[in-house]
C-alpha cells in the first residue's frame, strides 16, 4: 500500500476513470495553453483526443488490447473527456468568474 502513494501514474491507474480522467485533465489544460491559440480547436475535442489515446495506451500496455476493448475505448473516451472537460470548466469559472465556460 505504501508503494501506491510513492507512484504518480501506472498504467493499471490509467486504466481507471479516476486515472484516465486525471491525466486527461492535466494533458488537455497543457495541450489548450499551446495549441488553442484564438479558440481554433475546441477544449472538448482536444479533452476526447487526449482520453482516447491515454486509455488506448494503458490498454496497450498492460497487455489488454483486443477488437472489443479498442471499441469500448471509443466509448470510455468519452466518459473520460466529459469528466475531465467539467473539472477543467469549474477551475475557470473558479478562477475567472461565473461567466467563463
Amino acid at each position: 500500500m505504501n508503494e501506491l502513494f510513492n507512484t504518480f501514474f501506472t498504467w493499471e491507474m490509467l486504466g481507471t476513470l479516476a486515472g484516465a480522467a486525471a491525466a486527461t485533465g492535466l494533458v488537455t489544460a497543457f495541450l489548450d495553453m499551446f495549441l488553442n491559440r484564438g479558440d481554433r480547436i475546441p477544449t472538448q475535442v482536444i479533452a476526447y483526443c487526449t482520453a482516447f489515446v491515454i486509455l488506448l495506451l494503458s490498454l496497450v500496455f498492460t497487455g489488454g488490447l483486443s477488437p472489443d476493448t479498442g471499441v469500448l475505448c471509443v466509448l470510455n473516451a468519452l466518459v473520460v473527456s466529459s469528466t475531465a472537460s467539467g473539472t477543467i470548466a469549474m477551475a475557470k469559472r473558479l478562477i475567472i468568474g461565473k461567466e467563463a465556460a
